[in-house]
């Protein structure tokens, strides 16, 4: 079974864009824990370079993305990152030049991140809430999002965003 708080030993390569840390509000120029991401909620693409759903998808990913950051309310509340599953930096970065993609992305070519969530197929989606300092996973969605409003609604609710919206 997949960790439900795998912020012990889930750890992500440096970010060297200051913009990206920015973003995900990373302190430390070096190797970072899903722990140390300023967010409510974070979404977590899992991807391939080499999926054509994954491809398809990117389009509906950035909408997502753009959903997010144009809202002020969930701006500040939710962070997104892709995974890249048997994928290299630069097959990440091929990825991440030929859709454009605006949030942060990592390499996982050893599959480790993955595997200890549990992901199987790409593209799959998994949201992280945060209590008491705490990621708790409280999405799993393999495959297409859908409609990308539908799926920001839904996160929103899983995430129990509602209550504090204006």
């Amino acid at each position: 079974a997949a960790p439900d708080a795998p912020h012990e030993t889930f750890v992500l390569p440096a970010l060297s864009d200051p913009a990206q840390r920015g973003y995900l509000g990373i302190e430390t120029t070096g190797d970072f824990a899903l722990s140390d991401i300023h967010a409510q909620v974070l979404i977590i693409e899992f991807f391939d370079f080499y999926c054509p759903h994954c491809k398809r998808e990117a389009p509906h990913v950035n909408q997502l993305y753009w959903n997010i950051t144009t809202d002020p309310y969930l701006k500040k509340r939710i962070k997104m990152i892709g995974i890249g599953v048997s994928n290299t930096t630069y097959e990440v970065n091929q990825f991440r030049k030929s859709f454009q993609v605006p949030f942060p992305l990592f390499p996982d070519r050893s599959r480790d991140l993955a595997r200890q969530l549990g992901v199987r197929h790409t593209p799959t989606f998994i949201g992280f809430v945060w209590e008491n300092g705490i990621p708790r996973r409280f999405l799993d969605a393999p495959g297409s999002m859908g409609k990308v409003d539908e799926f920001l609604a839904r996160v929103v609710r899983l995430a129990d965003l509602e209550a504090g919206r204006p």
